[in-house]
């Protein structure tokens, strides 16, 4: 289960980030097309798969070089490594997250036998 705690810490920590930024919350959510309540949602799941399969994930200062000499076009000129690394380590993290959640779930469904019963009446 995730808290409202849990949720709260990282709407905080995506804030702090942000005002670092030169941005705001709202202002992130308006170009994002999303809501509070979707950030919530989505944060509560992030959560959940990092609770259940976070332990699987990790990223080398290796990966994270190779990621942001890729990527660098894309920071701009201006931008040093040492000022983006955690929000780039953040971002590697939820990409590996996603991609092994989504083979735990692959996993799941090929290993249950799950029967729809409707009533169409």
């Amino acid at each position: 289960s995730v808290s409202d705690l849990e949720i709260n810490s990282e709407i905080e920590r995506i804030t702090n980030l942000l005002k670092g930024q030169g941005t705001d919350l709202d202002s992130a959510l308006l170009m994002q097309g999303i809501s509070i309540d979707d950030l919530k949602e989505n944060l509560k799941m992030q959560i959940t798969a990092e609770k259940l399969i976070g332990d699987k994930v990790s990223i080398s200062d290796d990966e994270l070089n190779k990621y942001y000499e890729n990527n660098k076009a894309m920071y701009g000129e201006s931008v040093k490594f040492d000022d983006i690394k955690d929000s780039l380590k953040d971002q590697l993290i939820q990409d590996k997250l996603g991609t092994e959640f989504q083979l735990l779930l692959e996993k799941l469904q090929s290993e249950t036998n799950i029967k729809y019963f409707i009533d169409f009446k």
